[in-house]
């Protein structure tokens, strides 16, 4: 790990030690270790499975802050649509501004036909 990313890793933990606010502690909580770790296991698994997709469309639900949606991106970078859904209007708010080539909407994923989709997942995976 290079020294600004342990100098991050730094600021975040403090203001996470020292912050009551509801949403700055979500916020940080989404992309906290475990987070990458385990969304960055779904993107491999996929990967490796060989799914191929000529111009995939990928829904998300549970969709946070957007981090499974973009490592699906870096997975899949032939993808013509990425959406990340979630219910939380501030997720959708921080998302926007952390990946900005990610589309976001906050409803319930299941509003939308699956079968519109080429690949699902749910950020509620681990390793």
């Amino acid at each position: 790990m290079n020294m600004k990313t342990v100098i991050y890793k730094r600021i975040i933990q403090t203001i996470y030690g020292k912050t009551k606010d509801k949403q700055i502690l979500d916020i940080i909580h989404s992309t906290n270790d475990d987070h990458i770790k385990c969304k960055e296991w779904l993107a491999s698994e996929l990967q490796k499975s060989k799914i191929y997709f000529k111009d995939p469309k990928i829904l998300v639900g549970g969709g946070w802050t957007g981090l499974m949606a973009h490592l699906l991106g870096e997975t899949f970078t032939n993808a013509s649509s990425i959406l990340s859904v979630d219910l939380l209007q501030h997720h959708k708010d921080v998302g926007t501004q952390i990946f900005p080539h990610i589309k976001f909407d906050t409803t319930n994923v299941f509003e939308y036909s699956l079968q519109d989709f080429d690949i699902f997942v749910s950020t509620s995976v681990s390793p």
